[in-house]
């Protein structure tokens, strides 16, 4: 097992968006534990950019991500691009003995996460999927707040008003590429809820469809959960609902008391019988490094690095 006080070397595969947003600012937060040494896309001006924002080589700055991994001494593969390339690429980070953590989804098909899953097992490595929002301070401060409690029922809404129509060029709106609002965006609110019931999911009741995009991914999601302890909770998404802006918030009822965690963990507040009034609740970061900007993925990157590569394999 690698220390958690080693810098663990980092490749990443995936240059695009969510790099800028989230693993870029993350990783820069976090220099002590990691440090990408090599990055890997097939399209130019994200490759370039990724280099020159890292100071790396162009020696360092993959096309052909299997070529970064029998070029490069990594601890760590992180993969950040579109669904449908996850199974092929979390494959040839097992076959090359490398730890992986893998934007979620994992990968789209049952089938595909037994082959993955045997993959990582047979190289005695750690595969892990960004379930990034359980590690905002928000939810973490949510977490500790309800041990002890049984809360019976759960509401979570998360709207996006996306523009109208959708770009042509948009992976996230096709259904062959892993698109839609239940992979791509459903998929946070389904963990946070499931971890904020404290009892994991057994029935799944609901309806997905494209009801204003007209394209092949699904733009809308309505789904009932029935969890083990035999407590329920409803799940909305939406892409196409008008709002201001993007909305998130998920309310947690117990029998006394209740939660509502805003901006999946930005905010938390409770209500309590008693007072009769919702209150703020004081939290601060769950990790130190974990910024205004980038509470995303640095702390879910905190934990996998601080524990060591080889000892966690878990969300």
């Amino acid at each position: 097992m690698t220390s958690s006080k080693a810098t663990l070397r980092v490749g990443l595969i995936g240059c695009g968006g969510i790099f800028r947003l989230s693993h870029l600012p993350s990783y820069q937060a976090l220099t002590h534990l990691a440090s990408i040494v090599a990055v890997s896309d097939p399209h130019d001006p994200n490759r370039i950019e990724a280099g020159t924002s890292l100071g790396l080589d162009a020696g360092a700055c993959f096309k052909d991500p299997g070529e970064m991994l029998r070029e490069m001494k990594l601890d760590v593969c992180v993969i950040a691009t579109p669904h449908h390339l996850h199974r092929e690429q979390l494959l040839a980070v097992a076959h090359a003995g490398v730890a992986c953590i893998c934007e979620k989804p994992l990968v789209l098909e049952n089938g595909d996460l037994l082959e993955v899953d045997a993959a990582f097992r047979a190289s005695g490595k750690d595969c892990s999927v960004v379930h990034n929002y359980l590690y905002t301070s928000g939810m973490q401060a949510a977490l500790a707040d309800l041990k002890g409690e049984s809360p019976y029922f759960a509401q979570t809404r998360a709207v996006f008003s996306k523009a109208f129509p959708a770009p042509a060029n948009d992976w996230r709106f096709d259904r062959d590429a892993g698109g839609g609002a239940l992979n791509d965006t459903c998929y946070h609110e389904i963990y946070l809820t499931e971890a904020l019931m404290g009892s994991p999911v057994t029935e799944v009741q609901g309806r997905i469809r494209s009801a204003r995009f007209g394209r092949s991914a699904d733009d809308l999601v309505e789904i009932h959960f029935t969890h083990a302890n035999g407590q329920g909770s409803n799940v909305l998404v939406g892409w196409c609902l008008p709002s201001p802006g993007a909305e998130h918030f998920i309310t947690v009822y117990g029998n006394d008391r209740s939660w509502r965690v805003a901006g999946r963990g930005r905010a938390l507040t409770r209500f309590d019988r008693i007072g009769g009034a919702w209150q703020d609740v004081v939290s601060s970061p769950a990790f130190r490094y974990m910024s205004q900007w980038c509470p995303r993925s640095s702390g879910k990157a905190e934990r996998f690095a601080s524990v060591g590569v080889g000892s966690a394999c878990t969300p």
